[in-house]
């Protein structure tokens, strides 16, 4: 890995709630919680998704909440000039989807993956995957486990569909799924 990824890498992390968070050592959960703070940074919405509400980044999350509280260090903090929330969708009707900046689709809605991602196809909504093979399937970004360690994967046609920009920096980190169209 080269010394400027290592720096990158440094910087996305840099984001865990406070100091205490580096003494003991962070649950997978916590890790995907900074990851989600962090891809917000990273991304680029186009003019008309910003409009959806100016004062948040809204993350949405789908199935069994797996955080246990992780997200809650988070909650409020400025990305730029906007505020980071997180709300649980109980998805009543698509139409909750809607107002989503990132959804967050868990391990426990993989029945459900096809519908969901239906659901926003085209539309300017990040998405993050928590399964197995989800990136391959449509899925944007996609956590995975390697070592123990958390890593994410990218679809690199995902986001493009859906008028979404990701720095470069951020497709540096992730892993491209292959083979796709």
């Amino acid at each position: 890995m080269t010394l400027p990824l290592r720096l990158l890498l440094v910087l996305f992390v840099w984001a865990l709630p406070s100091a205490a968070a580096w003494a003991a050592p962070s649950s997978e959960y916590e890790v995907k919680a900074a990851f989600l703070f962090n891809f917000a940074k990273f991304v680029e919405w186009p003019a008309k998704a910003t409009d959806k509400d100016k004062a948040m980044v809204k993350l949405c999350l789908v199935g069994a909440d797996p955080f246990d509280g992780a997200l809650a260090g988070f909650e409020n903090r400025l990305l730029g000039n906007k505020r980071f929330v997180s709300r649980r969708l109980k998805l009543e009707s698509d139409a909750e989807l809607l107002a989503c900046d990132i959804l967050f689709i868990a391990r426990s809605e993989q029945d459900r993956l096809a519908s969901l991602l239906q659901a926003v196809k085209d539309l300017p909504i990040l998405t993050v995957g928590d399964g197995e093979g989800y990136a391959r399937l449509g899925v944007m970004i996609n956590f995975y486990l390697d070592q123990g360690k958390v890593r994410f994967e990218i679809n690199p046609h995902a986001p493009r569909r859906a008028g979404l920009q990701l720095s470069a920096k951020l497709m540096q980190l992730g892993r491209p799924v292959e083979g796709l169209e």
